[in-house]
């Protein structure tokens, strides 16, 4: 959609700089939910390590 905006358009650059911050909030957001599933994983592992210790 931004192609068709004449360069320099004021209103061009305010939607590149509201993609851009959510393009920055989505990562940071996909991170911490990453980290998450990545932890409770890794617990589970190790559960299931216990287990068959036992």
């Amino acid at each position: 959609m931004l192609e068709y905006l004449p360069k320099g358009s004021h209103y061009a650059e305010r939607e590149i700089q509201k993609a851009e911050i959510f393009y920055r909030e989505f990562i940071r957001r996909f991170d911490k939910f990453k980290d998450k599933i990545l932890q409770e994983v890794l617990e589970r592992i190790e559960s299931l390590a216990k287990t068959c210790a036992e």
